[in-house]
């Protein structure tokens, strides 16, 4: 019995193997801590996934894993084909992913059966894994694509929309401006319009929901509106999903765009580039002017003249080429006659409540204006009428207020009170002119004026003739002048003014000479200067008696400034003491010649070039042999940029002294500047880089401009001439043709028109012309002072006198003189085909002035004119002329400081 508990006791510690490929009896009882799987506690390892029983650890990857419930070994080569075909994916046959999760799933069901390695296990979830994530990947990748493709679809439908919503915005700005829609400031100018404004105008191509400012993805503002024009811009409402590109349009009708990110377009601007390469106005030139033709129609019909003239004007100044710019002159002519009418009526009214008033001059005023403008009026009987009622009106009223007025005056002029009948006398005279007291009260003013008047003159004669002329004088003098200023217009005064002009000069003669022998007792020469000359002002007479104090005054005087250096009040004593002509001259040549020079090299140091040269001038002669007086002359000249002359003193300073290189050396620099300055003249009559020289386009165009409206008017003609032609009007009476057709005197008024434009066109021609000569003769001047410049300072190098710079300007100055050269040659060039042009375009304009005075059509100067258009020489004159422009300015650029060396030369 004991020996049989030990054996059991064996079996215990030492259970029996298991034969392979037989079935094994499990005792459950162990879990899995990592999979949960329930298996024999004798196991050590997990079946399922390989982990220790009793931790959390895994296996290394190579240790063999017992299998479930048979004996057979591992999922083969399958785990490792699932893995690989799981990364390969849709790249193996486009079914690689499909195939990884099938055999994947197969090497875990062989795994589970028979058994196997954790690194099989893991491929095998590797590939499945993998298998399941690739139809995830296409799929978020179709998505993607699909997504991108819609948004591109998007933004470029916005875009598209984008730019046909500004170019209607444009439009209706054009439309707006010209139908003077909008005046925000009642200055009587058009102006521009924000969004809000455009949705009012009720144009055809602008779009009511713009008025919001956002459409299809975009943002819509106009940033900038002025009566001169406006900015209207189109942003993305988000960047990259609405929309990339940014437009923006400006009252040129140019439409730019571009992808300038999210900045706005004032700071992105310079990157928009033109989408159209013309205005955007171009296409729709004619649609406009035909609405706002039938705009004005509207405000005619509303009784709103004022506006429709200024939009006919509009079309006849701006859209003269459109069909509706023939229909302005028969719109504009209804609207006058409109006009007329309403305003005559309006003027009547008035007339009529104001005589109703009593207001009969106010209403007479109103009725005569009234007739005079609007003669045509259907009123113009009863305005007549009228007219005669105020009248009589106003006249019996006036005749009744004169004669009152007229009766008092002579009441009081009996009384003798003769200040306040004048002032009735004048009420009269001013106010009832019409009336029958106006005559007779002109001469009762006129004759009670007068005496009074005479009676006052009288009286002052009686107190001159108690007066004495040598003691006297001041009180004289006082009389004579009240005489003259409040009587001057009696008979006394008138009759003995000569008396009193003798009396008034001897007087005045008097007193100051009286005044002048005293300071010169006293030897204080400058008052008996002025008080001697206030007496000889005064009479003549007393010349000579005063020569001789004159002459010892401005002699002295002369002196004393010589000594005090004072050499212009010097010169101005002497030159008043040589003007008395005194028969003993004692004043010395040398110090009157001395004087000028001197005073003309002072003026000139403070700057006062003008007098200094008088001063020098003045010895000019007497000097002549100095060749520094010619040098200080030029040097004059210089500072005031009159280079020419400058060039001639310089000269004749080399006369006397030919081989100084300072003369030499400034004539020179004096001649370049000359070139300097004529090379501004020319820059200035060559004008702006981008226009004709001399505006020669624009000529044509206003030569065809006259042509065409010749030819419009002509058309009219042919119909007025025969009626029968008109479309729809087979027949037509008298009266039909008069109100349908042109008045004869239309023909008249039209071609006085044109002839007028025919002038002012000659008189730019002849401008033009003179222009070009202008040119031609400021090219020759140029080269030719250039060339002469450069001699000079050739010869001044030459004397090895000169800065060491100066061989450095002269081959600057070569440089310069090849390159006018050049482009000399080009701008003659140009302007001779200019002036082929013009004469073209010119002998059309008078060939269609002469068929149209004639009644004839004007198809040959339109063949003209068109071959103008045609020619090439249009193309070959500005090419010419821009690359002879663009050689001067080359010549331009080469820098030659002439005014800052002529300004550091020395000045004697």
């Amino acid at each position: 019995g004991d020996e049989g508990e030990d054996e059991d006791k064996d079996k215990d510690k030492n259970p029996p193997v298991v034969p392979e490929g037989r079935e094994i009896a499990l005792r459950r009882g162990v879990t899995c801590l990592n999979c949960g799987v329930v298996f024999d506690r004798e196991k050590v390892f997990c079946p399922q996934c390989g982990l220790r029983a009793g931790e959390a650890k895994y296996l290394p990857s190579g240790t063999f894993i017992s299998p479930a419930e048979q004996v057979a070994r591992g999922g083969g080569i399958l785990p490792l084909i699932s893995l690989l075909l799981g990364i390969l994916g849709p790249i193996f046959l486009g079914i690689g992913w499909i195939l990884a999760i099938i055999f994947g799933l197969l090497s875990l069901s062989a795994i589970r059966k028979r058994g196997g390695l954790g690194r099989d296990r893991k491929m095998a979830l590797g590939g499945i894994i993998l298998g399941f994530t690739w139809p995830i990947i296409i799929g978020l990748g179709l998505l993607f694509f699909s997504y991108r493709s819609a948004g591109g679809k998007r933004i470029s439908r916005n875009e598209t929309s984008a730019i046909n919503d500004l170019r209607n915005i444009a439009l209706s700005e054009k439309f707006a401006k010209s139908g003077f829609f909008f005046d925000k400031d009642k200055d009587g100018k058009s102006e521009y319009g924000n969004l809000v404004d455009l949705a009012k105008v009720n144009f055809s191509y602008f779009d009511p929901n713009l008025a919001s400012g956002e459409k299809n993805g975009y943002l819509f503002r106009i940033s900038r509106v002025t009566e001169e024009g406006f900015l209207a811009v189109a942003v993305p409402l988000t960047y990259g999903v609405t929309g990339k590109r940014s437009f923006s349009i400006d009252q040129s009708g140019i439409l730019r765009g571009g992808d300038i990110g999210e900045k706005s377009v004032t700071e992105g601007g310079r990157k928009l580039s033109r989408i159209f390469p013309q205005s955007v106005f171009d296409e729709f030139y004619n649609e406009i002017a035909g609405d706002l033709l039938q705009k004005a129609r509207q405000e005619a019909k509303g009784r709103n003249f004022e506006k429709a003239k200024k939009i006919l004007e509009e079309i006849r100044d701006r859209y003269y080429l459109s069909p509706a710019s023939r229909e302005v002159d028969s719109v504009m002519d209804s609207i006058t006659a409109y006009m007329g009418e309403d305003k005559s009526k309006e003027n009547y009214r008035k007339a009529e409540t104001l005589i109703k008033e009593g207001e009969y001059a106010q209403a007479l005023l109103l009725l005569r204006a009234t007739e005079k403008d609007y003669p045509k009026s259907s009123l113009i009987s009863e305005i007549r009428t009228e007219m005669k009622k105020a009248e009589g009106a106003l006249s019996e009223i006036q005749e009744k207020e004169a004669g009152e007025l007229f009766a008092q005056g002579q009441s009081l002029e009996m009384e003798g009170k003769y200040e306040e009948a004048l002032k009735n006398y004048e009420r009269i005279r001013q106010e009832f002119a019409s009336t029958s007291y106006f005559e007779k009260a002109n001469l009762l003013l006129n004759s009670a004026r007068k005496k009074v008047q005479e009676e006052k003159a009288e009286a002052l004669f009686g107190r001159l003739g108690d007066l004495k002329l040598e003691k006297d004088g001041a009180e004289i003098l006082r009389i004579i002048s009240l005489l003259k200023t409040g009587y001057g217009e009696t008979d006394l005064v008138k009759g003995r003014q000569s008396v009193l002009d003798v009396l008034w000069s001897r007087s005045k003669g008097q007193e100051s000479s009286k005044k002048g022998f005293e300071e010169l007792r006293k030897k204080n020469y400058q008052a008996a200067l002025n008080s001697l000359e206030d007496a000889l002002r005064a009479d003549s007479s007393l010349g000579e008696r005063l020569k001789v104090p004159l002459q010892i005054c401005h002699l002295k005087l002369g002196d004393k400034y010589f000594r005090e250096k004072n050499y212009k009040e010097a010169v101005a004593h002497y030159e008043s003491y040589l003007n008395l002509k005194p028969v003993r001259v004692k004043l010395d040549d040398n110090k009157y010649n001395e004087a000028y020079y001197r005073l003309g090299k002072s003026e000139y140091a403070k700057g006062n070039l003008k007098d200094a040269k008088e001063s020098l001038l003045k010895v000019y002669y007497a000097l002549r042999n100095r060749p520094e007086l010619y040098y200080l002359l030029g040097s004059i000249m210089i500072a005031e940029k009159n280079y020419s002359e400058a060039i001639g003193y310089l000269t004749s300073a080399l006369r006397l002294e030919g081989k100084n290189g300072d003369f030499l050396y400034k004539r020179g620099l004096c001649r370049l500047a000359i070139a300097w300055k004529l090379e501004d003249k020319l820059s200035g009559l060559l004008g702006k880089e981008d226009e004709s020289l001399k505006k020669g386009r624009d000529f044509v165009n206003a030569v065809a401009k006259i042509i065409n409206e010749a030819e419009a008017k002509g058309i009219q003609l042919e119909l007025q001439a025969n009626p029968k032609i008109l479309p729809g009007k087979k027949e037509l009476t008298a009266q039909q043709i008069k109100i349908m057709l042109l008045v004869p005197t239309e023909r008249e008024k039209y071609l006085a028109r044109m002839r007028a434009g025919n002038v002012e066109l000659e008189k730019n021609f002849d401008l033009n012309r003179s222009r070009q000569a202008e040119i031609s003769n400021s090219l020759e001047k140029i080269y030719g002072y250039l060339v002469t410049g450069k001699d000079d300072l050739e010869r001044a190098i030459a004397l090895k006198k000169m800065k060491s710079f100066l061989p450095g300007i002269v081959n600057l100055l070569r440089e310069k003189e090849q390159l006018f050269r050049q482009g000399k040659s080009k701008l003659e060039l140009g302007l001779n085909q200019e002036k082929f042009i013009e004469e073209k375009a010119f002998s059309a304009l008078k060939l269609s002035l002469r068929a149209f005075e004639n009644g004839k059509p004007v198809s040959n100067a339109t063949k003209v004119i068109k071959t103008v258009f045609d020619s090439s020489f249009m193309s070959q004159g500005r090419d010419n002329l821009q690359e002879g422009r663009e050689l001067l300015r080359k010549a331009k650029i080469v820098e030659m400081p002439v005014e800052k060396y002529l300004s550091g030369g020395p000045v004697l």
